[in-house]
């Protein structure tokens, strides 16, 4: 008569079932939040480009020397950094 308790007792205990059920719960949870994490900086990150690209034609377009000199180069590199 044991045996049979004992047999039914370990189809019925339920004490890691909570860690299999987090286990396969967490992982796509987790991927979903890394992805719109990822989304986020790609989206900074193509706003910022279109503002560099923005702001560099307009300042070729206002520029009124139009040379290309190291000089030039330099001060639109340090206006760009900022």
């Amino acid at each position: 008569m044991k045996r049979q308790n004992a047999g039914k007792s370990l189809f019925c205990a339920r004490g890691g079932a909570s860690a299999v059920e987090f286990a396969m719960v967490s992982v796509p949870l987790l991927a979903m939040l890394l992805a719109a994490i990822e989304f986020g900086r790609y989206s900074a990150t193509a706003a910022e480009l279109s503002s560099a690209a923005r702001e560099t034609a307009r300042v070729a377009m206002i520029s009124s020397n139009t040379s290309a000199t190291p000089e030039n180069a330099v001060t639109l590199t340090a206006f760009l950094k900022d």
